[in-house]
């Protein structure tokens, strides 16, 4: 029995045995089309009136209860071969096996046209998201698929690639000491939309990182075990992470869109198309989201709320969060409804915004932490590091950096800085240090894509080496660049594989490759030199206050010099060695060469042992011991180092 049914709330609700579907949709016609099953391939079509089944733009129609799965999906203008999904669906029918070209029909989904709705009932025991302050925080960028997807990870084998494989894995992070676990897009995605091959095998490349969103609602089914509820799989996950005292950020992309479902249901409401109603492309990726409209500010709001109430989600990164402030004509606004409406929402109350503050055309650096509230991605602080351990930068722009970079959140805290020296995007760290020039050729794009400005340096031979002199200095290169990551005021981030020393050959955006350059080796953590001192970094880290106190260092914190501790030195010296005193609940003298060669420095006054000396081979490197005592007043800082050295008084 049919019915007229509502206009709220969008989406599927079931009351008073009734189903109610609602949406929105500017077209003239409309039809909800409903299947008896997932091989149903007709389906039963309902056109709607729109004299009794609209109101404005949004399309409403009730069903009496059924004894089958409610499977549905809506066709516009009669157009029964593409049928669109509901945008408000929390479930959809979706290919079961990750790449299965043989469910395809043309390199799009054949059932990811079909939306679903069903109650998942879960038992979190009780379990609460760890009370950990924003700036104790100590971010892991990883990828669901990449984490497990090799037999070396040790979880069972239906359990590779997916939300139960991380939750199998948790025992990793919590030995290397993350707290907070920020995950690439979860959010369903069609992997196999990209249809270009590597050029040199042959090989079909995929959408692997999952920028491309097709819903906002719906977890990502090839995330799931064979034949597993997503729903309950992804908030297994999440229990594991918060029982184990590690939090989980979702990075979420409503720049833009992939699919056709929002361009055929509502084209210029969901999109900032131009004067010739033609998309707009602000995000690089084809479309761009018209984020402060207001059915789609309502639409993005659910979503969120959805995220942290259903699945326990404790925060955000929005990928190209700039579009998040453009208006309808594509210009940035001063002061965005959609970023203060989130900011401001009660059921989002505590939760980790993080804002990626830039897009394909406007760099915003520094528009989100105030009056927002909002950590953001700190690229200068990325290209200040690079280029002085390198040698080609400043140490006042690295001082600056260190001191949670005042220069950009002076009216918030450190905490609004998200420090990051690698990410997913770009080179990872082994690569920083061992690449000046990108190889992305197997992503078939003629090794276009990606940056070619990467401040980056080989070593001094590029690539891939036998040389054990180059592998000394990569060594000791990644060891300082993990140093200053952790020992500076802000947020720190590190990426999924640099604990180990990942290598993706140079190639610095593999967002197309589902395969040994983004998978986790799991076989290179054991007697891991970088393994072990990135967990030490972090142990020192959280043992001090004085690095992750959540306001920038004050002169009494933190003494800056170069050669001679009796001649302070503010922001003003130039060159590439900087050197200093911290004093927390213990002190320390510090310094960092970037330059080639060595260089003497004097120690303060005191007594002083060798905690971290970079240039030393493993495990003299970083010393716990502090059995190391100086027996000079000065030390050698070799080129491309740092040392450290904590106080005996």
């Amino acid at each position: 029995k049919v019915g007229n049914g509502v206009d709220s709330p969008l989406g599927v609700s079931f009351a008073q045995g009734r189903y109610n579907f609602a949406l929105l949709c500017t077209e003239k016609k409309i039809s909800l089309i409903l299947y008896t099953s997932e091989s149903d391939k007709d389906g039963l079509v309902i056109p709607l009136d729109s004299a009794v089944n609209k109101t404005g733009n949004l399309w409403h129609i009730s069903i009496e209860e059924y004894d089958l799965p409610v499977i549905y999906a809506y066709s516009v203008n009669d157009n029964k071969a593409q049928t669109v999904l509901d945008p408000y669906a929390k479930h959809l029918i979706t290919t079961r096996r990750w790449g299965d070209l043989a469910e395809q029909d043309e390199g799009a989904f054949k059932t990811l046209k079909r939306s679903v709705f069903k109650e998942s009932v879960f038992d979190w025991e009780g379990i609460k998201s760890p009370d950990i302050s924003k700036e104790n925080l100590i971010i892991y960028e990883g990828h669901v698929r990449a984490f497990t997807m090799l037999p070396e990870s040790g979880v069972p084998e239906h359990h590779r690639g997916t939300f139960l494989g991380v939750a199998d894995r948790v025992d990793h992070l919590v030995a290397l000491g993350i707290n907070a676990l920020e995950l690439l897009p979860i959010f369903e995605f069609d992997e196999l939309a990209w249809d270009k091959t590597n050029p040199q095998t042959g090989e079909r490349l995929c959408n692997f990182w999952g920028y491309s969103t097709e819903n906002f609602f719906a977890p990502m089914g090839r995330y799931a075990t064979p034949g597993g509820d997503v729903s309950i799989e992804m908030k297994t996950m999440v229990k594991t992470l918060h029982s184990h005292g590690i939090k989980v950020i979702l990075d979420v992309v409503y720049n833009h869109t992939g699919g056709h479902s929002f361009e055929q249901l509502a084209n210029e409401t969901y999109y900032i198309l131009d004067k010739k109603r033609q998309h707009t492309n602000y995000s690089g990726c084809g479309n761009t989201v018209n984020c402060n409209q207001e059915d789609v500010m309502k639409l993005i709001l659910e979503s969120l709320r959805y995220w942290v109430e259903e699945y326990h989600v404790d925060g955000f990164r929005f990928d190209e969060a700039t579009i998040l402030a453009r208006g309808r004509d594509g210009k940035i606004l001063r002061n965005s409804p959609l970023v203060s409406a989130i900011s401001e929402d009660p059921r989002l109350k505590n939760t980790i915004m993080i804002a990626e503050a830039w897009d394909a055309v406007a760099y915003g650096i520094g528009s989100f932490h105030d009056p927002y509230g909002w950590s953001e991605w700190n690229g200068p602080y990325r290209d200040s590091i690079r280029e002085f351990m390198i040698g080609s930068g400043s140490a006042a722009n690295f001082i600056e950096a260190v001191n949670g970079s005042p220069h950009i959140f002076e009216s918030t805290s450190p905490a609004s800085s998200i420090n990051f020296v690698v990410c997913h995007d770009g080179f990872c760290l082994r690569d920083l240090v061992s690449y000046e020039k990108k190889y992305n050729w197997i992503n078939g794009e003629n090794n276009k894509d990606g940056s070619d400005d990467n401040k980056s340096w080989n070593s001094g031979s590029e690539g891939e080496t036998a040389d054990p002199a180059v592998n000394l200095v990569r060594q000791r290169q990644m060891n300082n660049l993990t140093m200053a990551l952790m020992m500076s005021r802000g947020i720190p981030m590190i990426l999924s594989g640099d604990e180990y020393g990942h290598t993706k050959k140079g190639n610095n955006n593999t967002w197309c490759q589902d395969n040994d350059l983004n998978y986790f080796s799991w076989e290179k953590l054991e007697n891991n030199e970088n393994f072990e001192f990135l967990k030490k970094a972090i142990r020192l880290r959280k043992s001090d206050s004085v690095f992750s106190k959540n306001s920038f260092f004050t002169e009494n914190e933190i003494t800056w010099f170069q050669l001679d501790p009796k001649k302070k030195t503010s922001q003003k010296f130039r060159g590439n060695f900087a050197s200093g005193v911290i004093k927390g609940e213990r002190e320390y003298y510090f310094a960092f060469n970037g330059g080639k060669t060595a260089v003497t420095a004097e120690f303060p006054a005191g007594k002083w042992a060798r905690l971290i000396d970079t240039f030393l081979k493993f495990p003299e490197n970083f010393d716990e011991t502090l059995k190391n005592v100086a027996q000079e007043k000065s030390v050698t800082v070799n080129g491309h180092s740092m040392v450290m050295y904590q106080s005996m008084q």
